[in-house]
């Protein structure tokens, strides 16, 4: 599809350069030029029959013979004037289409190099993953899970929806202060029993029979308070375990193409085999792991200080194709000798990755000191000097 595109883009440029009436115009150029060679031998044939007439009998004929003669010379010099400025435009034009022909060659070629490029590519791809059955039957496949797994989606946001989410940090901060407040009332309530006591038996008359009554009454009614306030509690945590597990997996299905996507740079880095996978935690993004299948996952900490640079370098790459979709497609992404601590070797396999940004839309632009490690990478170059 990529070279599709070009191949469009590459026509609709010719086109516009005059690329369809090129071998028209060429064609004309050459048939006038042809005419004029033509025009020119006939003329100097006739200046050769002139040249043989025999000589005038008197003066007066002489006269008339010379004014005659200098009449065509006259004509003679416009015509090759204006033959002259004729040849000139054609020549010019002639060029011109040359050079056109010949930059349109050069893009062919160019055009053909890279579709044999891509033909390379896909074949390695297909050795690499499978033949078309097999890869058929994976998409199959994923497609039915990611339909399964949207359905789900949908319904846990169906779910979540119908129990109001937004409010229940609402709903805690106002059981809170309710307990909050039923808490003093009860420090209140202690008190006033305490005091009470304290007068009843300096009254000298106690009912330890109506205070047991009330004591029951008052510690029923607050056994029944505490069990409402316990359901509402264990019903806010149910609705905050289903708000985090939501959460988790809105998180997970957002998180999921940034590790597509920097997987498919790593890959261009440490092979085909290797994916990336993001660690998510309750505050959002905690960390990232490259996983090899039959190998323990490696956190970004553990990695050298050369995998590190080419690991945040694939992470870049990543969130930029992301954030090119809102400008059209294309985002700047600008590297300042980034990769010190990687080896030439590794620099090789840093241009793939970084040519592969590039074609998906991105703008990469590489400082560096060391231009021959990018003399591979088929890029613009430009090279700043201090006078």
């Amino acid at each position: 599809q990529t070279l599709g595109q070009k191949i469009a883009s590459r026509e609709t440029r010719w086109k516009a350069l005059g690329g369809e009436s090129l071998n028209t115009e060429l064609a004309r150029a050459t048939a006038e030029h042809d005419a004029a060679n033509e025009e020119l031998k006939r003329r100097c044939d006739l200046a050769d029959e002139i040249a043989l007439i025999a000589p005038p009998a008197d003066l007066t004929v002489a006269r008339e013979f010379l004014a005659t003669i200098r009449d065509t010379l006259t004509t003679s010099e416009s015509a090759e004037t204006s033959t002259r400025q004729q040849a000139t435009r054609l020549r010019e034009r002639h060029e011109t289409a040359t050079a056109a022909l010949t930059r349109h060659r050069d893009d062919t070629a160019a055009a053909r190099q890279t579709l044999c490029d891509l033909e390379s590519a896909i074949k390695a791809r297909q050795e690499a993953h499978g033949d078309e059955t097999q890869r058929t039957q994976a998409i199959i496949a994923a497609r039915d899970a990611e339909t399964q797994v949207a359905a789900k989606l949908d319904t846990t946001r169906e779910v979540l929806a119908a129990l109001s989410p937004d409010l229940l940090v609402a709903d805690l901060e106002r059981f809170s202060r309710s307990l909050t407040a039923q808490e003093a009332r009860l420090r209140n309530a202690e008190n006033t029993r305490l005091l009470a006591r304290d007068r009843l038996t300096l009254d000298g008359s106690t009912d330890p029979e109506a205070e047991l009554h009330h004591a029951e009454a008052r510690h029923s009614a607050t056994r029944d308070q505490f069990t409402s306030e316990q359901r509402r509690a264990k019903a806010i945590e149910i609705l905050h375990q289903l708000f985090t597990s939501a959460r988790e997996s809105i998180d997970r299905a957002l998180v999921q193409p940034l590790a597509g996507r920097i997987s498919g740079y790593l890959q261009c880095l440490f092979g085909p085999d290797v994916a990336a996978r993001v660690q998510l935690s309750d505050s959002g993004i905690e960390g990232l792991e490259l996983v090899r299948p039959g190998d323990p996952a490696f956190s970004f900490t553990t990695l050298s200080g050369g995998a590190r640079e080419q690991t945040a370098a694939a992470v870049r790459l990543a969130l930029a194709e992301i954030l090119a979709a809102g400008h059209n497609g294309c985002l700047p992404i600008l590297f300042d000798d980034a990769f010190a601590y990687s080896d030439p070797d590794r620099i090789q396999s840093l241009q793939r990755m970084l040519d592969l940004a590039a074609l998906r839309g991105l703008q990469i632009i590489v400082l560096t000191c060391t231009p021959a490690d990018y003399a591979a990478f088929g890029a613009g170059e430009i090279r700043l000097t201090t006078a």
